[in-house]
């Protein structure tokens, strides 16, 4: 039993790269990838509690960041090598400009920052790109504790990106600490094509007389959908905050209810990312 977890420790320590692999969603035979990412390996990430990543290695050095302070300014990295300041920890952090993983700042040594941090891939950077640069890596401090919001609205709503599986107790952690708060989970790959068609398939069908009248509408909406999902990631189903799936083609799916035990069903609706950020600039 040993062994597992130090294998997993030493993962950590020595931070590994492993590609999360990349994500089709094709659409009349035009695939849009999702681009690969660093993580650690799946196998050792749920050997390690929140609790033990951070005894075992308490500065997150898998948890790269996109903006750091330099001369009390955030800054982002323009070239391998330079120097600047976690926001977090105020530790020294080291600046990693590659042609494969995203661009980011990464603790030069072990120190007590934010083991809550998700390493940022591509997708977590496009996300933080759609939005102004002092919205993004914001750090909340409460309750003694300083965290590192993905996205912070100019209302005081946070925007968890998340792209990983979540214990129910994190999901919990997440949402009692920033409290005000909204996720976006990624999902393309329960879209990719398989033998017997994507895991997560949407369907059209007419809202029930009952939820219609108890949501004050005469019609379903266009956007309307149901879906069932095969080995859903049904951590999402924990989530007591608003909760918006990244299904790719520039869309997101409201979710109203998840479903988890066997099939995994649930319902929700359609919105375009264009008119979330829309949104997101209203809330001020």
């Amino acid at each position: 039993a040993f062994e597992p977890v130090k294998r997993a420790t030493a993962e950590l320590n020595c931070a590994v790269a492993r590609f999360a692999g990349s994500s089709v969603f094709p659409d009349n035979g035009d695939p849009g990838a999702c681009a690969p990412g660093f993580m650690l390996s799946l196998a050792s990430r749920a050997l390690l509690t929140p609790a033990s990543q951070a005894h075992l290695y308490p500065c997150a050095i898998l948890s790269p960041m996109q903006v750091a302070l330099k001369n009390g300014v955030r800054v982002r990295p323009t070239r391998t090598g330079e120097r600047a300041l976690c926001q977090t920890c105020e530790g020294e952090v080291l600046s990693k400009c590659g042609e494969i993983n995203v661009w980011h700042w990464a603790h030069r040594s072990i120190a007590a920052c934010d083991s809550w941090i998700e390493a940022d891939t591509e997708w977590h950077s496009e996300w933080k790109a759609r939005v102004p640069e002092s919205w993004i890596e914001i750090v909340i401090e409460k309750d003694g504790k300083r965290r590192l919001a993905d996205i912070r609205l100019p209302n005081g709503l946070i925007v968890k990106l998340q792209r990983s599986s979540l214990s129910p107790e994190q999901i919990r952690d997440y949402e009692r600490f920033f409290g005000n708060m909204i996720w976006i989970f990624d999902v393309q790959d329960s879209l990719e094509p398989s033998d017997g068609g994507p895991r997560l398939e949407f369907r059209k069908k007419e809202m029930s007389s009952t939820a219609l009248q108890l949501r004050g509408w005469k019609e379903t909406p266009s956007n309307y959908r149901t879906f069932r999902w095969k080995h859903a990631k049904k951590h999402i189903a924990y989530a007591s905050r608003p909760v918006y799936l990244d299904v790719g083609k520039n869309y997101v799916f409201n979710l109203q209810k998840l479903y988890p035990d066997r099939p995994a069903a649930g319902f929700g609706f359609f919105f375009r990312i264009k008119d979330m950020i829309g949104w997101f600039h209203q809330q001020v």
